[in-house]
């Protein structure tokens, strides 16, 4: 896949998977492995509104990492992950969490666990070829 179309579509596509992955994660972390029979239509809504919520914070966060991971070519998994978990942590610090989770201070877990797997989501669909096909200047080495 050419360069230009990579970063035209598997970069969006990442993106879109992972706010989706980290709604879902959120939804799971809320309401738990067995929710009610009452609540089950509310999740998937709650997990859409988090995802869309989740996207419009952490849109400039990840647009600077992908320019900075495409820029150098850092594929690592972990390079993401502290991404993600950046964000997440972000997210719970500068927005806050009300209710039982955080009171008992499962609200910053929620937010990192969002953070590290919508981190993996997208480096499994787009991070894991970042920087291929750019022609890098005189003197400045390819990442081993």
């Amino acid at each position: 896949m050419s360069t230009l179309l990579r970063l035209l579509i598997l970069v969006p596509l990442g993106f879109i998977l992972a706010v989706a992955a980290a709604g879902f994660t959120v939804a799971l972390g809320i309401f738990g492995l067995n929710p009610s029979s009452d609540a089950s239509g509310w999740i998937i809504l709650f997990a859409a509104w988090t995802a869309a919520y989740a996207g419009a914070f952490a849109f400039l966060p990840w647009l600077i990492a992908v320019v900075f991971a495409e820029g150098f070519g850092l594929r690592s998994v972990w390079f993401w992950f502290a991404v993600g978990g950046a964000t997440g942590g972000a997210a719970y610090a500068f927005t806050g969490f009300y209710g039982d989770k955080a009171e008992d201070g499962s609200g910053i877990a929620i937010h990192l666990a969002a953070g590290f797997v919508a981190a993996f989501v997208y480096w499994l669909v787009a991070g894991r070829s970042s920087g291929n096909g750019f022609v890098r200047p005189e003197g400045i080495s390819k990442p081993r």
